[in-house]
């Protein structure tokens, strides 16, 4: 059974918040240095936020709105390994839940 819309949506940003991210780091790392691999990485980035975007979408959100929303939902994925320790390093259950309603509205 697949789930609603809104709880792929969800789930998705639980799984990607809430884990380890030492390949997707390590990857982009190298990509820094090599050609190829940035090719890839950008690559992956695209297909990625266009996943994220077609959720949006399912879940009743404008195609205009969708994309943006998608895109600063991604950079917010790709910044998160930044940050550093204490109460900002990540979020609660509840704080991602109201988040991925709040990209939905």
């Amino acid at each position: 059974m697949h789930a609603a819309p809104p709880d792929r949506l969800e789930y998705l940003m639980r799984r990607a918040f809430g884990g380890r991210r030492n390949l997707d780091d390590a990857v982009r790392s190298w990509a820094a240095d090599d050609k190829i691999v940035a090719k890839v990485v950008a690559a992956t980035d695209s297909k990625r936020i266009a996943h994220i975007e077609k959720l949006l979408v399912e879940a009743g959100v404008e195609p205009k709105l969708a994309h943006h929303r998608a895109t600063f939902l991604y950079w917010a994925y790709v910044g998160h390994s930044f940050v550093q320790g204490g109460a900002s390093a990540s979020l609660s259950s509840h704080a991602i839940n109201d988040l991925s309603h709040l990209f939905q509205t």
